[in-house]
């Protein structure tokens, strides 16, 4: 694993086409960053991003992936639904983040994520809660953050387990 975090670490940059040039595949994307794998190192991923996401979201959130990824490195936050990071780099509003590779889980796989994120905000929703996620979602409340979750979101580990890759944003004022 350590070569491959190397790997990732020697040649992720900020600039999509060399990404590509230097073999790896974008195997996902987001409104605030896209997600790329390479051959040589297919346990880990390279997430590029900026904190000022597309358009129809940028008037109103900043992207906290950064800051829950840097939460995790330190260890001011943790569970174990929470993703492995390996590496956190920003140059102004851009970021990259070398974390492992997880997986869309099983097609019509339902976590009650959602429900939970719900209950503890006080919003209504018809989603049931499940206590297994409470502690690791409330810590996050603490930073101030509003959850993002969705089914991109809860991504599983190779034993199944749920992990909530990038469950957070900034509400702008």
């Amino acid at each position: 694993m350590r070569k491959q975090i190397n790997h990732a670490r020697r040649n992720a940059t900020f600039d999509r086409s060399l990404m590509r040039k230097r073999g790896y595949e974008q195997i996902g994307s987001g409104a605030f960053s896209r997600v790329y794998v390479h051959p040589d190192a297919p346990d880990v991923v390279v997430k590029v991003g900026q904190r000022e996401g597309a358009p129809h979201v940028r008037s109103r959130y900043r992207d906290a992936f950064p800051d829950f990824a840097s939460w995790i490195r330190a260890r001011t936050v943790g569970s174990k639904f929470f993703p492995k990071i390996y590496d956190v780099r920003e140059e102004g509003e851009a970021f990259i983040v070398i974390m492992r590779r997880y997986y869309k889980p099983p097609y019509g796989t339902y976590y009650p994520v959602h429900g939970t994120a719900s209950k503890l905000t006080g919003e209504w929703t018809s989603h049931k809660a499940d206590n297994r996620f409470r502690r690791a979602l409330e810590k996050l409340l603490s930073f101030g953050v509003e959850f993002d979750i969705h089914s991109a979101n809860v991504m599983v580990d190779g034993s199944g387990l749920p992990i909530l890759t990038d469950p957070v944003l900034w509400r702008k004022p």
